[in-house]
């Protein structure tokens, strides 16, 4: 009953049109002969086309240079503003997320505005500065234009998926990686401030530690020997400092005990 809405809703809007499209495949229209059922003829036909092998390295050059640059500058994202030292995170995070609300339509016009060498960004630099800048839409470069455009738009989705995933990382598991020695940068957001990062300072005081602890262990294991014992005469010469009942009430191992108040006697 849980998933029951969105399994309803992706089935609608994204299985039934694959289901209709695998359908329509096997069928070809034409204008004498109207429609009839040709089976598997139309991918015979497309396998044996070279321009769809062509197609095909494309997209799938398109697939490998573009989708890691996205992704890895996404997590870049992510981790400045999540690590609390960005000023302004707030609106970094909008900012950057914005493109994503832009239409697809808008978003090309504007990027083809901007890469035209007659009219547009290309073209007044050309002007201005007297230089011949190559054309962002000519076939060599065409596909690197239209990444940057795919990038400049998804780069605010994936990075607030991956700033929502390192929101919800348990801070149990932040201070465990900080005491284990890893490197950890401190964490922004509400009652959310985590570790510094670990240099020679905690390296030196972690071996300290464990030193003393060591010794209190051997301290502990070492038998005592008659030789080790104090002697009397040094046992009785510290009668003044050896813990007594106000150790046991709270007080400090070794202090004094303190001194009783005379009362005062009513004149």
């Amino acid at each position: 009953m849980f998933v029951g809405p969105f399994m309803l809703v992706f089935a609608l809007v994204f299985l039934a049109p694959i289901a209709y499209a695998l359908y329509l495949s096997v069928f070809r229209t034409q204008m004498v002969g109207g429609t009839t059922f040709v089976g598997l003829e139309n991918y015979a036909q497309a396998l044996a086309d070279p321009q769809f092998w062509e197609g095909l390295g494309r997209v799938s050059l398109f697939l490998v240079v573009q989708v890691p640059i996205m992704l890895g500058i996404a997590l870049l994202v992510a981790l400045a503003i999540d690590s609390g030292r960005l000023y302004g995170k707030s609106f970094f995070r909008i900012s950057i997320f914005m493109p994503y609300a832009v239409p697809a339509v808008v978003a090309a016009l504007m990027w083809g505005f901007m890469y035209g060498t007659r009219f547009g960004l290309v073209g007044n630099i050309n002007e201005a500065f007297g230089v011949s800048l190559p054309n962002p839409l000519s076939p060599d470069l065409v596909l690197a234009s239209i990444g940057n455009i795919v990038t400049w738009e998804f780069v605010g989705y994936n990075m607030l998926i991956f700033y929502s995933a390192l929101r919800v990382v348990p801070f149990s598991m932040t201070t465990a990686s900080s005491n284990a020695g890893t490197t950890t940068v401190t964490r922004g957001g509400s009652g959310n401030c985590g570790p510094q990062p670990a240099g020679p300072g905690s390296s030196r005081r972690r071996r300290a530690s464990k030193t003393r602890a060591a010794g209190t262990n051997a301290r502990r294991t070492t038998p005592t020997t008659s030789s080790d014992r104090p002697s009397t005469r040094t046992s009785a010469a510290r009668t003044d400092v050896m813990p007594g009942p106000a150790t046991r009430r709270g007080r400090r191992p070794g202090a004094r005990e303190p001194r009783p108040r005379p009362r005062r006697t009513g004149r």
